[in-house]
């Protein structure tokens, strides 16, 4: 079983000189993450945080995390353009990875926003609706609710291969 989740959110800070002498926005690791766990908390979503994970498709740094109970992968990069550049590798269904083919669980959902690649695997309408809220529109995979695919359970553990 290969888990997979890409989301992703421009949720860098605006530039502005940090306590520690740093400028807000530099590229810190792990910063789009937390920022994009703390939004999603701030709104009510229940985000438990996961272990480090990777993928055989994306470069990206990944992180698992629960949201709602159902698994997410958060994969961040350096820049905006590294994360549209593994984006660009996904097919519109979701099915396809660069030259591979994956045979999901249940319907793939991909955001992409900033430096964040966002995946979740399910079809459970207020994950969906989460995501959705703090990463913008799916760039691919199934449809949701509002678009009349899928049921509105999931399983959100990944794929079959």
């Amino acid at each position: 079983m290969l888990l997979l989740a890409a989301c992703s959110a421009d949720l860098t800070s605006n530039g502005n000189d940090t306590d520690d002498g740093t400028v807000a926005g530099d590229e810190v690791p792990g910063e789009p993450t937390a920022a994009f766990v703390t939004a999603m908390q701030e709104e009510g979503v229940t985000v438990e945080a996961g272990d480090h994970i990777s993928q055989p498709y994306f470069k990206g740094s990944g992180t698992e995390i629960r949201v709602n109970g159902e698994t997410v992968q958060v994969f961040e990069y350096q820049t905006p353009d590294a994360a549209e550049e593994d984006a660009d590798m996904i097919s519109l269904d979701g099915t396809t990875i660069g030259d591979s083919q994956i045979a999901w669980v249940d319907e793939p959902h991909f955001y992409r926003s900033g430096r964040l690649l966002v995946l979740y695997v399910g079809t459970t309408a207020p994950v969906l609706d989460a995501l959705e809220d703090e990463l913008g529109a799916q760039i691919a995979g199934g449809a949701t609710d509002d678009e009349d695919f899928g049921s509105d359970s999931g399983t959100g553990d990944g794929v079959d291969q």
